[in-house]
C-alpha cells in the first residue's frame, strides 16, 4: 500500500524524449517526491529511456525518512557513457573535515557519547542519523575507509553530548591515530546527509553500460529483478543493501565499496564480486550463481587487490553463506 502514486510520464519522461528532457523529468520527480511523506511509488512505463548524463533518482534534500519504490518492469535506462546512474548518489558521509566531531573513548553498550569539543554539537540535530566510527584504513577515499563503524540515530543532544536511540555495539578510542582530516581515525561521529535517510527499492529495470558503477547511497537500498549489462549495483554507505534476483554478468561485476552495515545477495547471478576493503559489517549470500562468461575470464569473489585476499574459490556454481 502506497501513500503516493506517481507516473514518470506526468513529468514528461518518455521513451521517445530526448536525453535532456528525461533528465529534466527526473529532476522534476525528485522535487515532487521531496514534498511528499510516507510511502511513494514511481511507475515508469515500459520502454527505453535515454539521459544526457546518468539517471539520478531520489537525490534531493528534504526527503529524510521517506520510502520510495521505483517500478520499472520492461524499462531500460540508458545513460551517457562515462556517467553514473544512482539513487541518492550525493548522500553519505561528508569528508570536508568540518562536518564531523571527535568524541571521548566510550565503552561497549554506551548510549551517550561525549564530544571532545562541546560546541560541535551544533553540527548535529535530534532525529538525525550518524555514522559512529574509528580506525582509518586508507588515509584517503570518499567515503572514508572506516575499520569500525555503526549507524545510529540521535535521540537527544546535551551539553557536549549526543544520546542515541540504541546503545553502541563497539568501543571507540580517542587515542587512535589520525592520518587525514575528515577521514576518521580516532573516535569520530559523522552526521549523515539528510537524504541518506530513506528506504528505496528499484524493481525490474535494466541498466545499460555507461562504463561506471551504479550507486544506491541511501540508508536502505533494495535492487529487485534488475539487470545490469556490465557493472552491477555498488553497495556504499548503506545500513542495508540487498540485491534480489539480479543479474550482472558483464565485465564489471559488483564493487563492494565502504561503510556497509549489512550486504545481502539473494538468488542472483553475478559474475564478479570485488571487495574494496573490509569496511563491511555483515555479508549474507543465498543462492548466488557466478557464471563463466566467454571472453571475460572466470567468475571471482575477491578482495580489493587484483590478486590479493581471495577467500572463496568459485567454479560457475551457486553458493550460500553468512549470518
Amino acid at each position: 500500500v502506497f501513500d503516493n502514486n506517481l507516473d514518470f510520464s506526468s513529468f514528461d519522461g518518455s521513451p521517445g524524449a530526448s536525453g535532456a528532457t528525461n533528465l529534466a523529468a527526473v529532476s522534476a520527480f525528485n522535487t515532487a517526491y521531496a514534498a511528499l511523506s510516507g510511502r511513494t511509488r514511481l511507475y515508469i512505463p515500459p520502454g527505453t529511456y535515454t539521459s544526457s548524463t546518468g539517471f539520478f533518482f531520489a537525490n534531493t534534500a528534504g526527503i529524510a525518512g521517506s520510502q520510495l519504490t521505483i517500478d520499472g518492469y520492461g524499462v531500460t535506462l540508458t545513460g551517457q557513457s562515462g556517467s553514473q546512474n544512482s539513487i541518492a548518489g550525493n548522500a553519505g558521509i561528508s569528508t570536508s573535515g568540518t562536518a564531523e566531531a571527535r568524541f571521548v573513548t566510550n565503552a561497549i553498550g554506551d548510549q551517550t557519547i561525549t564530544l571532545v569539543t562541546a560546541g560541535q554539537t551544533s553540527r548535529f540535530s535530534v532525529g538525525q542519523w550518524c555514522c559512529v566510527s574509528g580506525i582509518n584504513m586508507q588515509g584517503a577515499g570518499d567515503p572514508p575507509n572506516l575499520g569500525i563503524f555503526e549507524y545510529r540515530k540521535i535521540e537527544s543532544i546535551g551539553t557536549g553530548t549526543l544520546t542515541f536511540t540504541e546503545p553502541l555495539t563497539n568501543a571507540y578510542k580517542d587515542t587512535w591515530p589520525v592520518y587525514t582530516a575528515g577521514r576518521g581515525g580516532p573516535a569520530t561521529v559523522y552526521p549523515m546527509q539528510g537524504f541518506w535517510d530513506q528506504e528505496v527499492e528499484v524493481r525490474g529495470i535494466r541498466f545499460t553500460d555507461t562504463a561506471q558503477l551504479t550507486y544506491g547511497k541511501s540508508r536502505v537500498i533494495r535492487w529487485t529483478d534488475c539487470l545490469f549489462d556490465t557493472y552491477g549495483p555498488c553497495p556504499s554507505v548503506n545500513n542495508l543493501f540487498r540485491a534480489l534476483r539480479c543479474t550482472a554478468t558483464g565485465f564489471g561485476g559488483i564493487e563492494i565499496d565502504k561503510c556497509i552495515n549489512r550486504m545481502e545477495i539473494l538468488n542472483s547471478s553475478i559474475r564478479a564480486v570485488d571487495f574494496q576493503s573490509s569496511s563491511v559489517n555483515e555479508v549474507y549470500v543465498s543462492n548466488l550463481t557466478q557464471p563463466v562468461v566467454g571472453g571475460l575470464g572466470g567468475p571471482r569473489w575477491r578482495g580489493g587487490g587484483s590478486v590479493s585476499n581471495t577467500f572463496v574459490d568459485v567454479s560457475g556454481t551457486s553458493f550460500s553463506f553468512g549470518p
